[in-house]
């Protein structure tokens, strides 16, 4: 079967392409190819019927199909890093991330998928040309399920939490860090070399900026924000 819109690329892209057609069926996962500008240039016909659309549909909605099939939030977070990614140009380089996407075969509700992402082509002037990715659903790998949704619920907790995390000052940061790892006040001022009386009112001005009262809360968000 014919691919759309290849034929632009070299000789080489293209058998490259239509390589990765021919064994799609026989992947466990969805495969997607874009440009720099992440429009589509290739979506295997296993994510064509997940998500309900032609790859002619698809190439004609650009980079507009982002908005229809993935969360607002998760292009916020995520499409960044993938620029930046392009931008290092580093042809060893994937980076690996869950992504949820709108399932028409799942009446429309979002799917969770482990994605790898990587530079797939380069111009003729060893720039990034194309990046390819790879996403595979997480309820056919059991074992990520409780992995995504740990991300899932940090990803939320950053969200709401962040403009408070934001007032915490250098070393409150660092006093938060041993607070939930279980040192206490004594413990931590000999660590960070200062009085018991700074070191209590650091834990107090802490617990005042976040709005918090336990050393579980405190716990969570040394976590979440990847103190721990």
């Amino acid at each position: 079967m014919p691919i759309p819109s290849i034929d632009k690329y070299s000789p080489i892209i293209q058998a490259r392409i239509k390589s990765i057609h021919e064994i799609s069926p026989y992947l466990p996962g969805v495969v997607v190819i874009h440009d720099i500008d992440f429009n589509v240039v290739y979506l295997s016909p296993k994510g064509l019927k997940a998500i309900g659309t032609t790859l002619e549909a698809l190439q004609e909605l650009g980079n507009k199909y982002i908005d229809i099939y993935y969360p607002p939030e998760d292009i916020a977070e995520y499409l960044p890093r993938l620029k930046e990614l392009l931008e290092r140009n580093d042809p060893e380089e994937t980076f690996s991330y869950f992504q949820q996407v709108r399932y028409v075969e799942e009446g429309g509700n979002w799917v969770w998928n482990m994605v790898d992402f990587r530079i797939f082509a380069w111009d003729e002037a060893g720039k990034p040309l194309l990046s390819i990715v790879i996403g595979t659903r997480i309820d056919q790998v059991p074992d990520l399920i409780i992995q995504a949704e740990k991300i899932r619920q940090d990803n939320n907790f950053i969200r709401e939490k962040y403009q408070l995390f934001s007032k915490l000052g250098k070393r409150e940061k660092e006093v938060l860090k041993h607070v939930a790892v279980g040192f206490n006040t004594s413990e931590i001022a000999g660590l960070m070399h200062i009085s018991y009386t700074t070191a209590e009112t650091h834990r107090r001005n802490i617990r005042k900026k976040l709005s918090v009262d336990t050393n579980m809360e405190l716990n969570q968000y040394a976590r979440a924000f990847g103190l721990i």
